[in-house]
């Protein structure tokens, strides 16, 4: 929405999970491709279910795995944890031809500008400009695409030789964060920027007010996001476990989603530890209404695992935290902890639950620290507002454009995840 008004015409494609479906149209989703359209303004909005999709966390489900980060005892099951993941490899060279087929038959013509989140979608770009039919292709740089395939070495490296390639050939590489620019200069990309997550700060800024105005409650920590391995909940719920003998009244608030085997592992955890009275559960709400849940914490939670995927990452929580006046508490060496150390808006720690524990229980009972390190985070979030940072990858992307003969429509391939 922030580039459209420069295009007369911007056309944003983002790939459909089929968790929603009924199983037998999951099943059909095997070998179906499936787009969804809709029209808003100079908007078109395409959700595209593409061939090869299965439902998202199947093969941990099927073997029953809690977190895919931690190898299995050797036997039939981690074969064929293997055979799963390599049968992933598979499905994923559907994406390509998915892409193909909804340009043919939805959009046609020219664009301008590409813009892909991750490899796939940067080939599909690069793909079009090979036949005369894209100009500039961004590759906007929100992960490390590797980190997310722990499993499989063939899938991984498959993965990560795409990623350089397109990193290499896209005219332009918008990083997120300094680590991922310090790589892709590596890899060889022809023009790397570092533009990084934004927030709206006109949505968050009521939620800083009403803490400063809010009475004696609970202390609280909170976590937003998803919920999967590499989200470190686990860690949370280790931590709240000896976080809340020493601060009684602790409440850790929980919002998200995950796949219901990620569900089921959290509620097991809540119950097993004897937290039922102190985690407060809310599943996954609307985004308008987020500051609502910020206003009741103290202090925002990115214990992400430390993996190639979560060092890279700069998750939309950090400043979304920021922005709501809460001081931040982050795992060590990784690209949130940097910014939050940098702004002095918080903490970061190892992923340690005793380490997670002394920090988060300083915070709760240090009220004027507290206090100074959500009114430093308040003020940092004002240099990440959302159409301050979407004019500079505009500008960027105009540079890139200006070497070659521009028109006015603009292609977004939003399928990447965001952490």
């Amino acid at each position: 929405r922030h580039l459209a008004p420069h295009f007369q015409e911007t056309i944003a494609i983002s790939r459909r999970n089929v968790t929603h479906l009924h199983w037998r149209d999951r099943w059909h989703a095997l070998g179906r491709m499936h787009t969804e359209v809709r029209q808003e303004g100079t908007v078109q909005w395409l959700a595209l279910t593409p061939w090869g999709s299965i439902r998202h966390g199947l093969g941990h489900h099927l073997l029953g795995l809690t977190n895919p980060y931690t190898p299995p005892r050797r036997g039939p099951r981690r074969v064929l944890r293997r055979v799963m993941s390599f049968l992933g490899v598979v499905l994923e060279l559907g994406l390509l031809p998915s892409f193909i087929v909804t340009y043919a038959l939805r959009i046609g013509g020219r664009m301008d500008v590409v813009i892909g989140e991750g490899p796939w979608e940067v080939a599909f770009g690069l793909f079009l400009r090979a036949l005369g039919r894209a100009g500039v292709v961004v590759y906007d740089d929100i992960d490390y695409a590797p980190g997310f395939l722990p499993i499989h070495g063939l899938r991984r490296r498959m993965v990560a030789a795409l990623e350089r390639f397109a990193i290499r050939r896209a005219d332009l590489v918008v990083c997120v964060g300094e680590r991922l620019a310090r790589l892709r200069r590596t890899q060889g990309a022809q023009d790397v920027r570092v533009i990084p997550n934004g927030v709206d700060l006109d949505r968050f800024r009521e939620a800083a007010a009403v803490r400063r105005q809010a009475g004696p409650r609970r202390p609280t920590l909170i976590y937003t996001g998803y919920l999967g391995a590499w989200a470190g909940v686990d860690l949370i719920l280790e931590a709240a476990a000896l976080i809340v003998q020493r601060v009684p009244e602790l409440r850790i608030i929980l919002l998200g989603h995950g796949t219901p085997l990620d569900l089921e592992t959290l509620k097991a955890g809540i119950r097993e530890r004897g937290l039922a009275r102190v985690v407060d559960f809310r599943g996954e709400v609307p985004y308008a209404r987020l500051p609502e849940h910020l206003a009741e914490a103290d202090v925002g939670l990115v214990m992400f695992r430390p993996l190639d995927l979560t060092r890279y990452a700069f998750p939309l929580k950090v400043v979304e935290y920021m922005a709501a006046g809460l001081p931040v508490l982050a795992t060590a060496d990784t690209e949130a902890a940097a910014l939050v150390v940098r702004v002095g808006a918080g903490a970061a720690v190892t992923f340690d639950s005793v380490a997670v524990t002394e920090a988060a229980v300083k915070l709760l009972q240090d009220i004027s620290w507290r206090s100074a390190l959500g009114e430093a985070a308040w003020r940092a979030a004002h240099t990440f507002d959302w159409s301050h940072l979407m004019t500079r990858h505009f500008l960027a992307s105009s540079e890139a454009m200006q070497k070659i003969s521009c028109g006015h429509r603009t292609v977004s391939l939003q399928t990447g995840v965001k952490p």
